[in-house]
């Protein structure tokens, strides 16, 4: 019987010492910091790493070597832009990381911690010459950390999933530049879109005209001035500064938003042998560079992710540049800043005086000719001497200033008769700033419309209806 008891207490003890080994390879609970030392990851530092490869099931297998101080080139696959910044800051932190010692010997079974195929493989070339090869397998029981290995020597280990996380999760995605132009627009000499689509016959066009709608020209040219502002030059027309700034901040800032395809074998799947959009840069340096734009991607069962909205917008659409061979997508919001019409980034201000600023006006109209000049605060009519009233005068400028273009008409020159602009109903001219800057601004009518034009442009605008009702009872005010 005794024989029997002491047999019983040696199995149990047997059993508990190896719940007790499992639970201290396997454990269930994220154990705090003090309860298990770690160790350094890497006795290397970061001005040591001569290269590196990332490898991973389904992924592009990675190659990136140093060029430079703090430059680094993607080798493979080849021409992918490399993101200098963010490779630096990932070799940077690598000999910060430390991991948690399980087991000081190898383990007979990989598998059993997914490193029989691992999930990634990173190699490192030193300048020691001596190759390092870090596996990283499947994840721990407790599921905050995941079971890693050095090929060349033995043991196993824990690397945390938050601390090692631009270790474990990184890939060429994360590494390469992700700008979908690499070059600075900001900075840029040029910017020309140009759009495919099936031109409008002359009926339509003049239809489209009649109704106020806009139409889209076959290219739109943008040149950045001396004082960085972007000016639409081609057509030649009055710009919308704003817009035309924030359309060249959107296309310098524009990132992918995925990967395709590294090298496809054709872009007409992807709707770029033709592309709907295609933009050309010319750079500081005089270099061309194009990004070409495709068709929407279609939705696909996985591309969205729990809790996002099955909007085929938030797939993007397919696109290209000249630099790489990669396809990749953009966001709906960048397809649809290099989609907007012209109209968008014109002027709808036909004056660009400033009330303040204004020195002289003078009018021919309705009402007679009317002239006014400022003298520090006050108004005087024509001979100098007599004052004008101030109110009056400010809130005319106020009226002309502050009209805006309902449609823009007409571009080309030689029409202003079927406007009623060859003989105009009013006619506006403003002296202003410090250098005596001059526009003058005509009015005229038609077919109960109402249209305006600047002198120095053959530009026709249709302003509000009730315009001249306005203007002429401001212009009475002041003649009395």
């Amino acid at each position: 019987m005794k024989f029997i008891n002491t047999l019983i207490a040696l199995v149990l003890v047997a059993a508990l010492g190896g719940v007790l080994f499992y639970l201290n390879k396997h454990p269930k609970e994220m154990p705090s910091d003090s309860a298990v030392p770690k160790k350094k990851l890497f006795s290397f530092q970061a001005d040591q790493v001569k290269s590196f490869s990332i490898e991973a099931p389904g992924q592009t297998a990675t190659t990136i070597r140093k060029t430079g101080d703090q430059k680094w080139e993607v080798t493979s696959p080849a021409g992918v832009p490399a993101n200098n910044s963010l490779i630096q800051s990932f070799v940077d932190g690598l000999p910060k990381m430390e991991y948690t010692p399980v087991d000081s010997e190898t383990p007979s079974s990989l598998a059993d911690y997914g490193l029989d195929r691992p999930q990634k493989t990173l190699k490192f070339e030193l300048t020691s010459g001596q190759p390092l090869t870090l596996l990283i397998g499947g994840d721990n029981p407790g599921g905050y950390a995941k079971y890693a290995m050095f090929s060349s020597t033995p043991g196993l280990f824990l690397l945390d999933s938050l601390d090692t996380k631009d270790l474990v999760d990184k890939t060429l995605f994360d590494l390469r530049d992700k700008r979908v132009l690499p070059v600075a627009v900001d900075k840029a000499k040029q910017v020309q879109l140009k759009f495919e689509f099936t031109p409008a016959s002359a009926a339509e066009l003049e239809r489209a005209k009649k109704l106020g709608l806009s139409v889209k020209p076959p290219k739109i040219g943008f040149t950045r001035q001396p004082n960085n502002n972007w000016e639409v030059t081609d057509p030649a027309v009055r710009t919308d500064y704003g817009n035309t700034n924030y359309f060249v901040t959107i296309l310098n800032g524009g990132i992918m938003k995925s990967v395709e395809a590294e090298n496809a074998k054709s872009l007409g799947a992807y709707g770029l042998d033709r592309p709907a959009i295609r933009a050309d840069v010319t750079a500081e340096d005089g270099s061309a560079h194009s990004l070409l734009i495709g068709r929407k991607k279609e939705a696909k069962p996985g591309d969205n992710k729990e809790g996002e909205s099955k909007s085929d917008e938030n797939l993007g659409y397919y696109a290209k540049n000249s630099d790489s061979p990669a396809i990749f997508t953009i966001n709906q919001s960048v397809y649809d800043q290099l989609n907007q019409d012209l109209d968008n980034y014109r002027n709808r201000f036909l004056f660009d005086f400033e009330n303040a600023n204004a020195r002289r006006i003078e009018i021919q109209g309705p009402t007679g000719d009317l002239r006014f000049d400022r003298k520090g605060e006050d108004w005087f009519k024509a001979d100098g001497k007599t004052k004008a009233d101030a109110s009056k005068i400010s809130a005319l400028l106020d009226e002309i200033h502050s009209m805006r273009v309902q449609h823009y008409t007409e571009d080309k020159p030689g029409h202003f008769a079927e406007y009623g602009l060859d003989k105009p109903w009013l006619n506006v001219k403003i002296t202003f700033g410090e250098q005596n800057k001059e526009e003058t601004v005509i009015f005229g009518q038609k077919n109960k419309k109402f249209y305006a034009a600047r002198q120095d442009s053959p530009s026709v605008y249709e302003m509000p209806a009730s315009a001249p009702e306005s203007l002429q009872t401001k212009l009475k005010e002041l003649s009395s």
